[in-house]
């Protein structure tokens, strides 16, 4: 059955051209098909690959598609707040360009956000394993957080969500700078209510390279410590 509300669907972009065509296709077959209003925000965040020039002919083919890019890589963090700065319906989705959870289940947190919940985060649960320094990583940044802040997360690291435009208008009207690090904790400033719900592994299991690296890893940790220090 389509829900009668509409979503905004954010999905950051670097140098992705292996994956995109299967991507637009799988996101917009299915929320053609669950909603009754949609719309895809695809952020490239400075890609110098053919992922540009693959989204410009789908937003050409399709006016539910929309398009932000960014001259320089500005991190993925920037993309989706980006993205969910300019999203037009009352709800905003957050995937990853690899689609890894169930679809089913970016129409469940959805919803949990359109009964009133502001922000809705994802906690994965199965699916491919990420290299081993990836999951240390994350791990890491998981406890540094849990150590910093007083909001109860088990999967910081996860990039599925949903969130009310209600709270992100709030945001940017308190917003201090436009560069955003921890879109996260930026939200959780203002949020009244928020949640973290299991969120099952993909349908289609496909490799992926991950965006990750030491040198980002770094600049994350930073960044947690930064915010608390900081606010």
């Amino acid at each position: 059955m389509r829900s009668k509300f509409g979503v905004s669907v954010v999905v950051p972009v670097y140098n992705n051209a292996d994956i995109l065509p299967v991507t637009i296709q799988r996101l917009t077959d299915f929320f053609s098909r669950e909603f009754a209003r949609y719309e895809i925000i695809f952020v490239d965040d400075g890609s110098d690959d053919e992922s540009w020039q693959i989204l410009q002919i789908a937003a050409s083919e399709n006016p539910k598609i929309r398009l932000l890019k960014h001259e320089k890589n500005l991190d993925q963090q920037q993309a989706v707040a980006d993205g969910s700065l300019a999203a037009q319906e009352d709800i905003i989705v957050n995937i990853d360009v690899h689609i890894s959870c169930a679809l089913a289940d970016l129409k469940k947190i959805a919803l949990i956000a359109y009964q009133g919940t502001e922000l809705v985060f994802g906690r994965r649960t199965g699916g491919p394993p990420h290299g081993w320094w990836r999951r240390l990583g994350t791990r890491f940044v998981g406890w540094l957080f849990r150590l910093l802040y007083s909001y109860r997360m088990s999967d910081f690291g996860c990039s599925i969500g949903a969130v009310r435009r209600s709270l992100v208008d709030r945001m940017r009207q308190n917003q201090d700078s436009v560069r955003i690090w921890l879109l996260k904790v930026e939200l959780l400033r203002y949020a009244t209510s928020y949640t973290e719900v299991d969120i099952g592994p993909p349908e289609i299991n496909r490799p992926r390279k991950s965006g990750y690296t030491l040198l980002k890893l770094a600049k994350r940790f930073w960044a947690i410590i930064w915010y608390k220090l900081a606010r």
